[in-house]
């Protein structure tokens, strides 16, 4: 395989990427209009995502570490994304 092709299948790699974090973000908005009075951060919920990423990821012998930072990330924007709903419902 050709070094081009190769950098052409990272790209395809990294746009795959960022239609799953966008496929989760839509998930995520569906979820928090269906909440009621259903507190936004769980902290239970997070830490068995977590965990079960980081399992994830040792059997793919990934950098749990690295891993781990990506998925805190994509939580906190969760997170602000079901608060910036919850707010924006309170106003109506």
């Amino acid at each position: 395989m050709r070094l081009d092709d190769i950098r052409k299948e990272i790209d395809c790699l990294d746009a795959e990427l960022i239609k799953i974090i966008s496929k989760r973000r839509g998930l995520v908005k569906k979820k928090e209009k269906r909440k009621k009075k259903i507190k936004v951060h769980i902290p239970e919920r997070e830490r068995k995502i977590l965990k079960d990423i980081k399992r994830y990821a040792e059997e793919l012998d990934l950098n749990t570490g690295f891993i781990e930072n990506i998925m805190r990330q994509i939580l906190k924007e969760s997170n602000n994304i079901q608060n910036k709903i919850k707010n924006e419902n309170r106003k109506h």
